[in-house]
């Protein structure tokens, strides 16, 4: 009698401890909402995979009708050269023989216009024309180069040198 007693009182003990048999799971309550769930961290955006700018070098001769004098400019320009709006990138005044060479730093893409003019721009110019491939492609990495270029020029009604950018 002794040992069913000791067999109760375990069971008392272990009823009150909460070590029956496990009660089945409460079905879901579909009413409620889902909690939240954490939205995934951001993933950095990948590494572009060319620069912002291209730097563009350019070179070539500026040549001039008979009897043409003075200094020679070379713009390279952001439009078709010698319309209104068209926005120089950079010039330089040719060398000996009439030569040029320029470097400049465009946003990736941007279509370029070599353009030429005996002056230097802040008069009036009577005597300019383009380069003979146009436009050129201001996009890559590294150094875009454009050599050879030629840029005939011949006089005309009077232009206004391309606006800086």
């Amino acid at each position: 009698m002794r040992s069913a007693l000791a067999v109760a009182a375990v069971a008392v003990a272990a009823a009150a401890a909460g070590c029956l048999a496990p009660s089945p799971p409460a079905e879901p309550d579909l009413a409620r909402a889902a909690p939240p769930v954490a939205a995934p961290p951001p993933v950095a955006a990948p590494a572009p995979s060319q620069p912002i700018t291209a730097e563009v070098e350019m070179s070539g001769t500026v040549t001039r009708p008979a009897g043409a004098k003075g200094e020679a400019t070379v713009w390279i320009v952001d439009a078709p050269c010698w319309q209104p709006g068209g926005r120089a990138f950079g010039s330089v005044h040719t060398a000996a023989g009439d030569k040029f060479f320029l470097e400049v730093f465009v946003p990736q893409g941007t279509q370029l216009w070599v353009c030429g003019a005996v002056g230097d721009g802040t008069k009036p110019l009577e005597i300019y024309g383009q380069a003979d491939r146009a436009p050129l492609l201001g996009k890559g990495t590294g150094e875009v180069t454009f050599m050879g270029l030629s840029v005939p020029l011949k006089k005309g009604k009077k232009v206004s040198a391309p606006g800086r950018r």
